[in-house]
């Protein structure tokens, strides 16, 4: 099995449903990036913690729109 830098996931934060990815800082940290809308769903500020529930989800899967399906 090949290590991923990239850890997919899937969950919520606050509720809120999200689909992304742990990406690894350099320094042994790592960020998940959310959308604007998902951020202001949250009413988080910059600094607040929340809650995130994620599972590990499949890391060669690719989204497709529709319109290329």
């Amino acid at each position: 099995m090949k290590a991923n830098p990239r850890l997919r996931v899937r969950g919520e934060i606050v509720d809120i449903p999200v689909a992304g990815a742990w990406m690894p800082t350099g320094d042994g940290r790592h960020n998940f990036i959310v959308s604007p809308a998902v951020r202001k769903g949250t009413g988080a500020r910059l600094g607040d913690m929340l809650d995130m529930r994620f599972v590990i989800d499949e890391q060669d899967r690719v989204d497709m729109p529709a319109a290329l399906c």
